[in-house]
């Protein structure tokens, strides 16, 4: 993910290098104001020395000077310095394309427009208009274009160590927005990390006008609340992994457990629940009428059958008792008495 800028409000605004503390440079005051824009808008109004770290930028990017919000606009787009061009004396305000779609130049003269050669510093006249982006796409207006007048106030020499101004003067926000050109730049240089020295940095990014955009002592102060902000948030992810490192293992030790629970175990037979007291009465009752019955003749057929046929020879023999015909050996006895 992309890096949070940290909150940076360090020292007294940027000043003018040392160096040049004691001389008289060309100072040129000039004026820019969109022609195209909806509105009226009116124009800005900047001062730029000869030599200055801070050049006016202009882009998409809050941070600008010059804000330009359209598509096509790269965040950091082109930048104006005051330089003294190859093979002239004379300081000219001169301007830098950096974007990806170009940046236009129309001269005063009237000709057409032309793309600007990328990194190349071009001298502007008073009146010169800059063209926001050059390149556009085929579903693009050419009003979606800024265009951008540069109306030039003129050259005057003053003294080096006398902070050069963006209209009356450098205002908080202005000096706000410079330091915050200098933090995107740490931003987005993935090779600036918590144990980067300034040293370093310098190396690596002393050649980027972003880098000149404050000066030493505020680009030093900024700098080390930068890789503050970055060890407190490496510590911070280091805790953060620690713990989700501590949580996962044990997530799979609970999962362990719950796979040797999930392993069969020994199935037991379940007792049958006990009869109340009742039903347990109730078939005592029922097993003793079926031993009775068992044991008598009443629950058999057959035996009731043989009893009934021994009850009908009995019968009979009573009968011929009762009626005198008894047996030879029984009338015998009789008689011999």
């Amino acid at each position: 993910g992309r890096r949070r800028a940290p909150s940076l409000h360090p020292g007294p605004p940027p000043g003018p290098p040392a160096a040049m503390a004691d001389e008289m440079v060309p100072t040129v005051r000039f004026s820019v104001s969109r022609e195209n824009a909806g509105g009226d808008q009116p124009p800005k109004s900047f001062t730029l020395k000869l030599g200055a770290e801070t050049p006016i930028r202009i882009g998409r990017a809050p941070a600008n000077d010059v804000v330009v919000d359209g598509r096509g606009v790269s965040q950091y787009h082109a930048e104006m310095r005051v330089l003294r061009p190859k093979g002239d004396s004379t300081a000219r305000l001169c301007i830098r394309d950096l974007s990806m779609n170009g940046t236009g130049h129309k001269r005063p003269d009237g000709k057409p427009p032309v793309h600007l050669d990328k990194r190349v510093d071009t001298p502007l006249q008073d009146g010169s208009v800059i063209l926001v982006p050059m390149l556009l796409k085929v579903t693009q207006d050419p009003n979606d274009r800024a265009w951008l007048k540069v109306d030039i106030e003129g050259t005057t020499m003053e003294s080096a160590d006398e902070p050069a101004g963006k209209g009356n003067g450098q205002s908080e926000e202005d000096i706000e927005k410079a330091r915050m050109r200098f933090v995107e730049l740490l931003l987005q240089t993935r090779e600036v990390s918590a144990g980067t020295t300034y040293e370093e940095a310098k190396k690596l990014l002393g050649s980027s006008a972003d880098w000149h955009a404050v000066d030493e002592s505020t680009r030093k102060e900024c700098f080390d609340i930068f890789v503050e902000h970055l060890r407190t948030h490496q510590s911070a992810k280091k805790k953060d992994k620690k713990k989700g490192k501590e949580k996962e293992k044990g997530k799979k030790h609970k999962k362990g457990g719950q796979e040797d629970d999930a392993e069969p175990k020994e199935v037991v037979a379940t007792p049958e629940p006990k009869a109340s007291h009742k039903e347990e009465k109730k078939k005592r009752r029922e097993r003793r009428g079926a031993a009775s019955g068992a044991g008598s003749d009443a629950g058999s057929p057959e035996r009731k059958r043989k009893r009934e046929k021994k009850g009908g020879r009995r019968s009979r023999s009573r009968g011929r008792s009762a009626s005198g015909g008894g047996s030879p050996a029984h009338e015998k006895r009789r008689r011999r008495g």
